[in-house]
């Protein structure tokens, strides 16, 4: 998810350690050797704030020195580029090159007792320069997610089923299989797909024709339907070794959409199986699968995210899609003059609203101690449906 790799101070799938939760990675010809290749297959060493932090100090003190080579290889071999830090070092990377050319190579605009003047003294002089920048400006150098107590970015950005499910192993097991089809096999799979039995499934009738038109721009909808009717009618139109897979992907997909967990320990065995056996159809199919498509990866993390959260359907991102109707109409009810600022402060006001109405506390600036709204008002609450489901509170 880019989203959760810039909340972490992460660079994403473009770095050589390109995932977000631990250190596993390297460069390419280091993953493809038996230890690199095998780490990918599990945990690895996790990340922590502090390490990051530390890394995106060093790139702002390289930044100091001009070095932007040498910023650049840092993100991409630690996987740490933090978004905020990136503004303060592009700035940094700028004045340096301006306080180089005046104090040191331009002779019309050097100061004579500026010769013994070296560039160690510009790199501390940017430095001072940039850690006394006013609050107004940024309040620190780096996101505030890293630096907050009791927040730890790397561990609270768990894999998530729109991104992490749907469009990673879904979506490549789904693009794999079709992609080597003629019209003829499209056509089979299209009325063999459209004639599903839909008995205990809460799916609607699949579109098959279009999603055999349209079979690379599929979304989230279509690879629900094709994780769980798929593989009943891939037989004969695929490798024993695609079919495998598939099947290994209805398996884990099935146990992923479970809302209640009623023994933890025995569900996170059986996940464990479940993620082993999909990675290991990947391995028969496509060996260098794993090493070029992160989402593979991020699937071992799924077992620490569920015994941390509960079930993946509780943190799945893709419900909050609705809101995007409440966003959309806060930028048609804006003056339009600046919508962003608008649609923050309206977003702001709905969520102050419903931390207060549900009984959540807040610091009164005063008595500088945690209060909440009164009796009657959360009695309100918990008694009108009509605010509940306006607030999506309704269970």
């Amino acid at each position: 998810n880019p989203q959760q790799s810039e909340t972490a101070s992460h660079i994403g799938v473009n770095g050589s350690k390109n995932c977000q939760r631990d250190l596993n990675g390297g460069s390419e010809a280091f993953k493809e050797t038996v230890d690199g290749y095998e780490a990918l297959y599990h945990p690895g060493s996790p990340r922590n704030t502090e390490q990051t932090i530390q890394c995106i100090r060093w790139q702002i003190w390289q930044a100091c020195y001009g070095k932007e080579d040498a910023v650049k290889e840092s993100a991409t071999v630690t996987g740490v580029q933090d978004k905020i830090s990136q503004y303060w070092i592009d700035q940094l990377l700028i004045k340096f090159k301006e306080h180089d050319k005046e104090q040191i190579k331009n002779p019309d605009t050097r100061d004579p007792r500026l010769n013994s003047k070296s560039l160690k003294e510009i790199q501390l002089e940017l430095w001072n320069w940039v850690i006394q920048q006013p609050q107004e400006s940024y309040e620190k150098l780096a996101l505030t997610y890293i630096i907050l107590a009791g927040i730890d970015p790397h561990l609270d950005t768990p894999g998530e089923l729109l991104h992490s499910w749907l469009l990673g192993p879904d979506k490549y097991v789904w693009h794999s299989t079709s992609k080597g089809w003629s019209s003829d096999y499209e056509s089979i799979f299209a009325v063999q797909l459209q004639s599903s039995c839909l008995d205990g499934l809460t799916i609607p009738p699949p579109r098959a024709e279009y999603m055999m038109k349209y079979k690379n721009s599929l979304i989230c909808k279509h690879f629900k339907s094709l994780q769980q009717l798929a593989v009943f009618h891939l037989h004969g139109l695929c490798s024993n070794q695609l079919f495998n897979l598939w099947k290994a992907t209805g398996e884990l997909g099935a146990c992923l959409w479970m809302p209640e967990i009623q023994n933890l320990d025995i569900y996170l065995a059986d996940l464990q199986i479940l993620i082993d056996n999909l990675l290991d159809a990947w391995a028969d199919v496509d060996p260098c699968r794993i090493i070029t498509k992160i989402k593979l990866h991020v699937l071992t993390h799924l077992p620490e995210d569920i015994r941390r959260f509960g079930p993946v359907v509780i943190f799945a991102t893709e419900v909050f899609e609705c809101f995007n109707a409440v966003f959309r109409l806060c930028s048609i009810l804006s003056n339009h003059l600046a919508p962003s600022h608008d649609i923050a402060l309206a977003l702001g006001r709905m969520e102050r609203f419903k931390h207060i109405i549900s009984g959540g506390y807040w610091r009164d600036v005063e008595t500088n101690r945690y209060i909440c709204a009164g009796v009657a008002i959360r009695e309100f609450f918990k008694k009108n449906q009509h605010v509940q489901r306006q607030l999506h509170q309704m269970r």
